[in-house]
């Protein structure tokens, strides 16, 4: 099945090749997006601990910095996973006062039996009646990595497989167009829905043409007399037989917040970094995690240090 999938990455970029006709072209754009599923259709299981670290400042003087690590094991051919996330958020007032949180949760699902568990913070492990993988991993919550730097992003896991999250968003229906070409990179920009008084919204990603990844994605709004860029990630990849995963993002969101009962922009930066600890190991990473680690605070907290998680050093060396 891997060799197959590898085969299949090879064979959609060379369709892409040969199916390649002037700017606009519907098939164009759609095996763009197909070379990037198939990258990740050889992804059937994997380990990795994502860090995000975020940082916003307003021009009162508040600021925001918050630290969440991500665990997630995830075996999609045996429909099972265990996905942990600790948040630490620290806010100081313009007067220097600070405060700080603390939030943990914890879920997971085991295709065998079909038990699901959830957990969180202050609370006791719970229960689901779990019977369906993917709505299982929708109601973790957790970011979805396999939609780093996609346009229209869902970026939480969508409670839907993979080639129908990537079909919904690479549509010939949407308003996509081949912006520009330079090289081995290629633009693509797409009109996003908006809220009222927005007239409209263009996402814009850069694809490697070498390796069918997104390395850039803006955001602008435009209003009825002006425009306003509000989001910019860039990405980097690394290549690990044969797959591109990422291993970074750097972003800038600016947001509209309401303080005081007035409006302001207040830029919102944030790194993410990724440690895969291992892909397509699927049998292996089960015997990782069980239930009964949900109770095992100490031992969570470990697998969630980005420093010193369970995994962590053995896939560094």
């Amino acid at each position: 099945m891997y060799l197959f999938r590898r085969k299949l990455v090879c064979s959609v970029v060379v369709l892409w090749l040969f199916t390649h006709q002037a700017l606009g072209d519907d098939t164009e754009v759609s095996s763009i997006g197909e070379a990037y599923c198939a990258n990740w259709l050889a992804v059937t299981s994997y380990d990795v601990l994502m860090t995000v670290s975020e940082f916003r400042i307003s021009d009162r003087g508040v600021s925001m910095e918050r630290v969440t690590s991500h665990r997630q094991i995830v075996d999609h051919e045996n429909e099972t996973f265990w996905m942990g996330s600790r948040t630490e958020v620290e806010q100081l007032s313009a007067a220097g006062v600070s405060v700080k949180r603390h939030l943990m949760s914890v879920s997971c699902y085991d295709g065998r039996t079909g038990e699901e568990w959830m957990k969180s913070s202050g609370r006791n492990a719970m229960r689901l009646a779990g019977d369906d993988f993917l709505k299982a991993l929708h109601r973790s919550r957790e970011p979805d990595p396999r939609w780093t730097g996609v346009l229209v992003a869902e970026y939480a896991y969508a409670g839907k497989t993979l080639e129908e999250s990537f079909s919904t968003n690479y549509s010939p229906t949407k308003e996509f167009r081949l912006h520009s070409r330079t090289g081995m990179t290629v633009d693509l920009s797409v009109k996003v829905p908006v809220s009222p008084g927005i007239s409209h919204v263009i996402e814009l990603v850069r694809f490697d043409t070498n390796r069918w990844v997104p390395t850039m994605l803006t955001q602008t709004f435009f209003l009825r007399e002006r425009s306003e860029p509000r989001l910019r990630e860039v990405y980097e990849w690394e290549e690990r037989e044969g797959i591109y995963l990422p291993v970074k993002v750097r972003g800038e969101h600016n947001m509209n917040v309401m303080s005081g009962g007035e409006r302001s922009e207040t830029p919102l930066v944030y790194d993410v970094d990724f440690q895969w600890l291992s892909v397509n190991n699927g049998k292996k990473d089960r015997e990782k995690w069980s239930v009964g680690l949900m109770s095992d605070s100490e031992r969570v907290l470990k697998m969630l240090d980005p420093q010193d998680a369970e995994g962590v050093k053995d896939a560094e060396r």
